[in-house]
């Protein structure tokens, strides 16, 4: 019976950042209303180029309040 192969891992892009990165470069923007993912988005863009409802971000009760 022979040994299964190990595969080899993915390659790491070189330019692949290790998370939580981002957040330290947003350090001043609310982590209440700017996700991860939304500050991902900020430094890499959005599929397509094209951002929609930001206003329902802005416009919510909380954080009317919170500014």
């Amino acid at each position: 019976m022979e040994a299964p192969q190990e595969q080899q891992p993915s390659a790491v892009p070189v330019t692949a950042q290790q998370g939580g990165e981002v957040r330290g470069r947003w350090h001043w923007t609310e982590p209440a209303v700017w996700t991860e993912r939304m500050l991902t988005a900020l430094e890499e863009g959005v599929k397509g180029g094209v951002w929609f409802r930001l206003i329902d971000k802005v416009w919510t009760e909380r954080n009317l309040r919170a500014s």
